[in-house]
């Protein structure tokens, strides 16, 4: 598979081609962190909008437990 350090687009390694071959056809990510400024304070919210951009959904690990359950 793809080394966690290469992974930086898939213009940039061959992931997709790997998904493709074993029939992947979702990904999900878990796990994300959201960053801590010192000025600023928490950025959880700031971290939920811009997942929202890169991703089809932003969901909760239960709500996705559930749903993975429910298939």
């Amino acid at each position: 598979m793809v080394a966690p350090h290469r992974v930086f687009g898939p213009e940039t390694n061959d992931l997709v081609l790997q998904l493709r071959k074993r029939k992947v056809g979702k990904v999900i990510l878990g796990g994300m962190a959201a960053p801590r400024h010192p000025g600023w304070g928490y950025g959880y919210e700031a971290a939920l909008i811009n997942y929202a951009f890169l991703a089809r959904a932003v969901l909760r690990t239960d709500d996705v437990v559930a749903a993975m359950g429910q298939r």
